[in-house]
């Protein structure tokens, strides 16, 4: 649900700022060769920034770069409260579940006074509003991301910290979902699809030398997430490999655990 509602909000970012709707619904025989705006694609990481405004090849060496979740915080309280009076019908309707089975195995009604369906309601939606909060904070918190001169930086409290000499290659791209989830999003709705095969493509996967994986993908994440994303490939070129192959394990852990999260490669 985290990688979806990451993905949902990304769109309407791009769609409101960026105007991708006139090529985000093409169709197209391999997602890899899908041709977008030069400011959306890796062709752009030397010399136009998402705005098509023209930046130095190489950054400021005293300028750190930082970019974090588009979501301001109007928009967070709203889907904490949303979400939270949302999510309290839940306790709500497993208890109607469990109501209606009992009048079929046991054929008479079992009651429970309105008034308590009311206070279950209300008792829930407190802890349901602080788990919505919790989801989204946590979300925002992947999305936090700064590059210094030697360091990759990740967290509001800048718990992972990641030397760039550390990094022992770089693959371009993640993989895409599976068929039955990309299935499901093309019937749902196929500019969902375009987008999260796009935004697959246009991905890092930073494999340390320790093992661990680094899923990044930063590019549609505000203000700098993009200059982020070349400023990395830039400076790691001498490392990137070129037609790398997932293995099995990787594919499964990607898929499962999401973006922007360090990984360990024997993490069942």
């Amino acid at each position: 649900m985290l990688a979806a509602h990451t993905h949902a909000v990304t769109l309407l970012h791009l769609i409101k700022h960026q105007n991708v709707t006139k090529h985000i619904n093409k169709t197209v025989d391999h997602p890899a060769t899908t041709r977008y705006p030069d400011h959306m694609s890796w062709a752009f990481h030397g010399r136009v920034s998402p705005n098509n405004t023209v930046m130095p090849e190489i950054m400021n060496a005293h300028r750190i770069l930082e970019c974090r979740s588009p979501d301001k915080l109007s928009a967070v309280i709203f889907m904490t409260v949303f979400g939270g009076a949302f999510f309290a019908v839940v306790p709500v309707l497993v208890i109607e579940v469990i109501l209606a089975a009992y009048y079929s195995f046991v054929g008479a009604p079992l009651t429970i006074n309105p008034h308590h369906m009311v206070i279950v309601y209300l008792s829930t939606v407190p802890f349901a509003v602080w788990a919505t909060y919790t989801l989204i904070q946590n979300r925002n918190n992947l999305l936090h991301w700064k590059l210094t001169e030697t360091m990759l930086i990740g967290g509001d409290k800048e718990s992972v910290q990641i030397p760039l000499e550390s990094v022992g290659k770089v693959v371009l791209g993640l993989p895409h979902d599976s068929r039955s989830t990309q299935t499901l999003q093309k019937m749902i709705r196929p500019a969902i699809f375009e987008y999260n095969t796009w935004a697959k493509d246009n991905s890092l996967c930073l494999i340390l030398k320790t093992g661990e994986l680094l899923p990044l993908y930063l590019c549609t994440m505000t203000p700098d997430g993009a200059e982020i994303m070349r400023e990395v490939r830039r400076r790691l070129q001498h490392v990137i490999e070129h037609g790398y192959k997932y293995s099995a394990n990787d594919v499964s852990l990607l898929r499962r655990r999401g973006i922007n999260k360090l990984i360990k490669k024997d993490t069942a």
